[in-house]
């Protein structure tokens, strides 16, 4: 290893992870696992090396990597206790006014976001602490949204109530919590009213004018499509791209180019060296140096940015010292550097894809391009960069997006030619606009038409990316939706990618050092392995699964590799299915549904499923025999599969093992919609499937939204039910917790060892008090969604089981 800096990356990584990981009470034998698997490290760091330096480096960074990581959770879980004052003592959090400055707006078409820094200066947190303000709609007193980013750097005084953000709510899903805390945000609130003070920060502020300033002359000459992807492209801000472009650049593997990335700073610094003509004197790298320091502060640090400026700085300096440069050692080195000032940046998926481009540049690049000097290779070395990235991204990107792009290499060639065009051409128009409004008695008019011509040509080159990737985008049968491969496979997908493209493994495959290729391939091989039992929990030996899909009601069966949902969620203000029930169900291996029950055709129980239609396959959908097949195409558009209609009686045979009967309603007749005219769909809660899973011996009733007077109804009918009447072992609350359901007499009846509640932030007052409190008369212990995330029942065999909750 000629290269001793990696030795202390790979040890401060790998604490923080260890540190990360163990958060939260892990269980005794990983800890006891992750002991050996150290020493396993020591050993690996040790094989390479006739001294044991890099081993020592490797030990102290560990170290180093676990303490840092501790501190800053404790800083995070600091400042949300000064956010929100008197938090979990009275069942809330403070609510009344929230004073601080404005760091950040961020401006969607129905909200806007800000970043406030508030605290500082007080006795006991002198850094201050930051929360993310949202404010919605009408509340924003603004004819234009975006005149809202001239507000940055400003003191403000905000009126809500900070909360703690919520963490992650299904297996394997998303963790916002986590996501704000690599920001450095402690805790969000939503604002009705707020009031915008002083200037604080006049940089800040007078960035953010310039940026605004310069997005609505792009608006006025060229429209606002070129705009949104100009502010993606140049600033990294995305709230103004159109969602289904968005979308189509991230499905085609180009949606880096819509986020301020190393390809941007790299264009950067080659339009300031052209600047300087070219000159490589002290003057022109020390112009250079400022150029890119002034675009990092535009572009706000992001991870991406701050790791290509600081690399390129790097190189510029090693010029003026006369040392050599090596791309690998300073992208560790900057990386180390990162991860000192901020541990939690690792757990950020800009940092980890940025890093991941640079270091599968330098491992796999360098290897098919037979060295570092590649100039002169034009466009083959172009390629091969392009194909070391994907090569790289492909495997994490559907792990993290469930993702893969069949076009992705070959669009990357011609879309980041185009980036070399028209980033430096925006660069130069919003200079020259800063100049224009920095020194006044400059005339605008007379550089106007300059200006216009300049807007056209980003119109242009704007058109030609966007019809690049549609042509590529072929209506999306270019990608396609994956299932996150396992966390082992990754590992040693990875391990082998960078062993056989390092130089020590080129090394040692020449020499045909057999033993020690062995050792090193059985120790990546255990580490992958560790890393895998790391990552999965209880969650993934479950076999139930109340999905948490907010204010809906969804189960997720897993038995014998067959997949069934018996609801899906939905809702008509957000998309459901494509936000949480889609990534839920490709995170957690299932790329297709084998049954699909559906209890009524209300949009908070199917909505999620006609959603996720296009993308996963549903082999065979279950409705009640009193919807016809009209009443289905109306309620799921998207769906074109099989249909199957049930009435109380049916039993649906999943495994040996596993089965659902229904339990009600009766008959109308299969298919015919006489069920919908009965109840004139005023009360479709009434003719709910009423579902009872027997899941090797555990029993569980989905009861969907039915009232009062449907549950003595099913007391009359389903005495005499073939699993055993009503009695079961776990109780789906109907209707969300309504107090118009769950009566005395059916809770009693069931009788359940446990309760859930599938419920999220919602205006109906669910769940009720009243069966609350008659769940806890009768010794009822209730589980809801919107307070534990999904619940699920694991190591199920014989009627024995255990609950586990994503939240805890």
């Amino acid at each position: 290893m000629r290269r001793p800096i990696l030795a202390p990356l790979i040890g401060l990584a790998g604490g923080i992870f260890l540190a990360g990981s163990f958060a939260g009470g892990t269980s005794l034998y990983l800890k006891l696992a992750g002991a050996v698997m150290i020493a396993i490290c020591i050993i690996a760091a040790s094989i390479f090396v006739k001294r044991g330096k890099r081993a020592v480096s490797f030990l102290v960074f560990l170290e180093l990597g676990i303490i840092l990581l501790s501190q800053a959770a404790a800083g995070i879980e600091r400042d949300l206790k000064f956010a929100c004052p008197g938090m979990g003592e009275d069942g809330g959090a403070f609510s009344g006014e929230v004073k601080g400055i404005i760091e950040e707006v961020d401006i969607h078409d129905d909200y806007v976001a800000f970043v406030l820094k508030c605290g500082q200066g007080e006795a006991v947190n002198r850094g201050g602490y930051r929360i993310l303000a949202s404010v919605y709609g009408d509340s924003l007193s603004l004819e234009n949204p975006g005149d809202a980013a001239g507000f940055t750097g400003c003191e403000a005084v905000f009126y809500g109530k900070p909360e703690e953000p919520k963490g992650q709510r299904n297996p394997h899903c998303f963790d916002y919590k986590r996501y704000l805390s690599t920001k450095g945000i402690c805790a969000v609130m939503n604002s009705k009213v707020y009031e915008i003070g002083e200037i604080s920060n006049p940089v800040l502020h007078k960035i953010a004018v310039l940026k605004a300033d310069f997005a609505d002359c792009i608006t006025e000459l060229s429209g606002d499509e070129c705009a949104g992807l100009i502010s993606g492209i140049l600033f990294g801000e995305k709230g103004s791209i159109d969602e289904d472009t968005y979308d189509m650049f991230k499905k085609n593997g180009t949606a880096h180019i819509l986020a301020v990335s190393g390809l941007h700073i790299g264009i950067v610094y080659g339009f300031a060296v052209k600047l300087a003509r070219g000159r490589k004197t002290r003057r022109s790298r020390l112009f250079a140096a400022i150029f890119i320091t002034v675009y990092i502060v535009v572009a706000g640090f992001t991870p991406s940015v701050t790791r290509a400026g600081a690399m390129i700085l790097l190189h510029i300096l090693s010029k003026e010292l006369r040392m050599r440069y090596d791309m690998l050692s300073a992208a560790a080195g900057v990386c180390i550097l990162n991860l000192i000032i901020n541990p939690l940046a690792l757990w950020n998926t800009g940092f980890q894809l940025s890093y991941l481009a640079i270091f599968t540049i330098c491992f796999v690049a360098g290897r098919f391009s037979g060295g570092s000097d590649n100039r002169g290779k034009g466009l083959k070395y172009a390629f091969i960069s392009c194909f070391s990235v994907q090569l790289g991204l492909a495997p994490y990107m559907a792990f993290q997006f469930n993702c893969f792009s069949l076009v992705s290499v070959f669009l990357n060639i011609p879309v980041i030619f185009i980036a070399g065009l028209l980033v430096p051409l925006a660069i130069a128009m919003f200079y020259a606009l800063c100049i224009l409004e920095t020194l006044p008695w400059i005339d605008f008019e007379s550089v106007s038409k300059a200006f216009e011509f300049g807007a056209f040509l980003l119109e242009k080159l704007c058109g030609c990316l966007k019809y690049l990737n549609d042509l590529a985008f072929m209506d999306g049968h270019s990608s396609f939706t994956c299932v996150s491969p396992p966390v082992w496979a990754i590992g040693i997908y990875y391990g082998l990618l960078f062993f056989i493209c390092s130089e020590t493994g080129f090394i040692l495959f020449r020499r045909r050092r057999i033993k020690r290729i062995a050792l090193s391939l059985v120790i990546i091989t255990a580490l992958s392995f560790f890393a895998n039992a790391m990552y999965i929990g209880p969650a993934d030996r479950a076999g139930i699964v109340f999905v948490d899909v907010g204010q809906g009601d969804c189960m997720h069966l897993r038995a014998g590799g067959k997949n069934v949902l018996i609801d899906s969620g939905g809702s008509f203000f957000t998309e459901v299915g494509e936000k949480t029930l889609k990534p839920y169900l490709l995170k957690n291996g299932c790329v297709k549904v084998d049954l699909a029950v559906i209890t009524h055709l209300h949009t908070d129980h199917c909505k999620g499923l006609d959603e996720i239609s296009d993308d996963i396959e549903i082999k065979n959908l279950c409705v009640y025999e009193g919807y016809s097949p009209e009443d289905v195409r109306e309620a799921l558009p998207n769906y074109r599969g099989r249909v199957t209609f049930l009435k109380r009686g049916d039993i649906l045979h999943i495994t040996d093992s596993v089965s659902i009967e229904i339990l009600a309603p009766a008959g109308y007749g299969r298919g015919t919609g006489a069920a919908v005219v009965t109840a004139n769909k005023e009360d479709e809660n009434s003719m709910s499937l009423i579902a009872k899973v027997d899941y090797d011996g555990l029993t569980a009733m989905m009861t969907a939204d039915i009232d009062e007077a449907g549950e003595k109804a099913l007391l009359q009918l389903c005495s005499s039910a073939k699993s055993g009447g009503l009695c079961c072992d776990i109780l789906k609350i109907a209707h969300h917790g309504s107090k118009y359901s769950s009566c005395e007499e059916f809770l009693s009846a069931v009788s359940p060892a446990a309760a859930v509640i599938q419920v999220g932030k919602n205006n109906y007052g669910h769940p009720a008090c009243e069966v609350l409190e008659r769940c806890a008369a009768l010794g009822i212990p209730v589980y809801r969604n919107d307070l534990s995330g999904a619940i699920f029942a694991y190591d199920i065999k014989n009627g024995n089981y255990r609950l586990g909750f994503v939240l805890k």
